[in-house]
C-alpha cells in the first residue's frame, strides 16, 4: 500500500500573465502566448524526466507476505518507515537500511523469534528470523547440531507456545502415545493441530518440534511426563548387649532377655519417567526410619552356696556287715561235717538253688545297680550338692540334665525322676559318665 507521499502527484502548468493582460499590441500579443506555450512544454518535459529519474517499483517481503509497491523513497530504511515497519534487535531486513533504493529491488524484512532448542539434552534459548520451525530447524541443523524446538508451557493456560509457526506451508507429523498421524494443514499453530487429534495434554507432558525422517521432514513431538516418588529398604543389623545380673546363679550360663530386631534404612527417590522410561532418578531423603532393637544377653555371676555335708549310715552299715560275716564263717565251720555226709543230696539241691537265684537276680539287679550307683555317687542323697557343679542322686551337671529334658536343679526333682534320667543317659552315652563309680561297681 502506497502512502500518499509514494503516489505520484499530476503535474499542473501554472496561469501565465498573457492571461490577464487585455491591452497588449495585437503582434506583441500573438507572440506571447507562444513563447508561453514553448516555455511550459519545457517545464513539462524537465518535470517528466525528474519524476522518472525519482520514482521506483519494488518488492516487499515482510515475514513472507510479498507485495509490491511504488515509491520516491531513496533509501530502504526510508521506504520502510514510510511503510510503518519498525525494526527490533534481532529483526533483519536485506539489503541493509542504509542501502540506496533502485527501481526493481527486493526488500526482505524478517522478525526475530525466541525459541527455546534442545540440544543433545541441553536446552538453550535463541533467536531466529526463520518463517516456520522446518526453516528454523534447518538453520540449526546446518551448524552439525542434533537439536529440537522446545514449546514453552509456562503460560498461564498450559499451552505449548512454540515462539515461531510451526509450518509456513505443506503437512507435519505427529507423534504422540506410539502412533505417528499427518496433519496437512498445521498453519494454525500446535494448540490447534493436537485438538484435531484429540491429544489432551497433561501438566508436566513435554512438546517439541524435531526433524522427521522421510516425509513430512518435520515432526511435532508430544512425550508423556510422570513423576513419581520411590522407596527402597534395606535392613540395619541390631547390636548384642551383654548384662551382668548379681541375682542370677553363675552356673546357669547365660541366657537371652530381649531378642534384637533388625532396623530398616530407607532412601526416597524421584524418579522422572518420559514414555514409561527412567530419565533421571534423583535422592531426596535418605536414613533411618526404624531403628533396630538391641539383643540382650543375661550372665549370672551369683555364686551358689556350699552343699551341707551329707551325713551317710555308710560306717555302721560297713561294721553290720563285717559282724554278719563274722557269724556267718562261725555257722559254716561249725557245719561243715554235716555238709559233707550229705554232699550228694547237697549237691543236687545246690544246683537247682543256683539256677532259680540266678534268673531272679536279673530283673532285681536294675533296681540294685543303680541304687548302688546312687550310694557310690552320692551316699544316696537325692539333695546331694558337690561344690564343684554336681547334683543329686547321680551327680548330674546342670547343662547335662537339660540336655536330658530336666528343669531346673536336679536337686529339685524326686528320686525316681532323677533315676528314670540317669538311665536316659547311660542308654546314650554308656556307664563311662559315672568312671569311677561304674568301674568300683564293675560295670565297665
Amino acid at each position: 500500500m502506497t502512502s500518499p507521499q509514494d503516489t505520484p502527484q499530476p503535474s499542473t502548468a501554472g496561469t501565465t500573465p498573457g492571461d490577464s493582460a487585455g491591452t497588449t499590441p495585437r503582434a506583441r500579443h500573438r507572440r506571447w502566448p507562444w513563447i508561453a506555450a514553448g516555455t511550459a512544454v519545457a517545464v513539462l518535459v524537465s518535470g517528466g524526466a525528474v519524476y522518472a529519474g525519482a520514482h521506483k517499483s519494488v518488492t516487499l517481503d515482510v515475514a513472507g507476505e510479498t507485495s509490491k509497491t511504488g515509491t520516491f523513497s531513496g533509501s530502504v530504511g526510508d521506504l520502510l518507515e514510510k511503510k510503518g515497519i519498525e525494526l527490533g534487535e534481532h529483526d533483519v531486513v536485506s539489503p541493509a537500511p542504509s542501502s540506496s533504493l533502485h527501481d526493481g529491488e527486493r526488500i526482505v524484512v524478517r522478525y526475530g523469534h525466541q525459541v527455546t532448542v534442545d540440544v543433545d539434552g541441553t536446552k538453550t534459548t535463541v533467536w531466529t528470523t526463520a518463517l516456520d520451525a522446518g526453516e528454523a530447524l534447518g538453520a540449526l541443523e546446518a551448524r552439525g547440531s542434533d537439536v529440537s524446538l522446545v514449546a514453552n508451557r509456562s503460560q498461564s493456560d498450559g499451552r505449548p507456545a512454540l515462539g515461531v509457526e510451526l509450518a509456513d506451508s505443506g503437512p507435519v507429523a505427529v507423534v504422540a502415545d506410539g502412533k505417528t498421524r499427518v496433519v496437512q494443514d498445521p498453519s494454525q499453530g500446535v494448540d490447534s493441530v493436537l485438538k484435531q487429534l484429540d491429544i489432551t495434554l497433561g501438566a508436566r507432558d513435554r512438546v517439541s518440534v524435531e526433524p522427521h525422517a522421510g516425509s513430512p521432514d518435520v515432526a511435532l513431538v508430544v512425550q508423556r511426563v510422570e513423576v513419581k516418588t520411590e522407596k527402597k529398604t534395606k535392613p540395619v543389623a541390631f547390636k548384642t548387649v551383654h548384662k551382668k545380673d548379681a541375682s542370677r546363679y553363675a552356673d546357669l550360663g547365660s541366657v537371652v532377655s530381649k531378642a534384637g530386631k533388625k532396623g530398616v534404612y530407607t532412601t526416597t527417590y524421584k524418579v522422572t519417567y518420559v514414555d514409561g522410561k527412567v530419565e533421571t532418578k534423583t535422592v531426596t531423603d535418605k536414613g533411618v526410619t526404624t531403628k533396630p532393637v538391641s539383643k540382650v544377653v543375661v550372665t549370672g555371676t551369683k555364686a551358689r552356696p556350699k552343699p551341707k555335708p551329707v551325713v551317710t549310715a555308710t560306717s555302721s552299715s560297713s561294721s553290720k556287715s563285717t559282724s554278719s560275716k563274722s557269724s556267718s564263717s562261725k555257722s559254716s565251720s561249725s557245719s561243715s561235717s554235716s555238709k559233707s555226709s550229705s554232699s550228694s543230696s547237697t549237691s543236687s539241691s545246690s544246683s537247682g538253688s543256683s539256677t532259680s537265684s540266678s534268673s531272679s537276680g536279673s530283673s532285681a539287679s536294675v533296681s540294685g545297680v543303680w541304687a548302688k550307683l546312687a550310694a557310690c555317687e552320692s551316699g544316696g542323697n537325692p539333695k546331694a550338692v558337690n561344690p564343684a557343679g554336681y547334683y543329686g542322686l547321680y551327680q548330674f551337671t546342670v547343662g547335662t540334665w537339660h540336655s536330658l529334658g530336666g528343669t531346673g536343679l536336679p536337686t529339685d526333682a524326686s528320686a525316681a525322676t532323677q533315676t528314670a534320667l540317669a538311665k536316659k543317659l547311660q542308654a546314650r552315652s554308656g556307664w563311662g559318665q559315672w568312671p569311677a563309680c561304674s568301674a568300683k561297681l564293675g560295670l565297665r
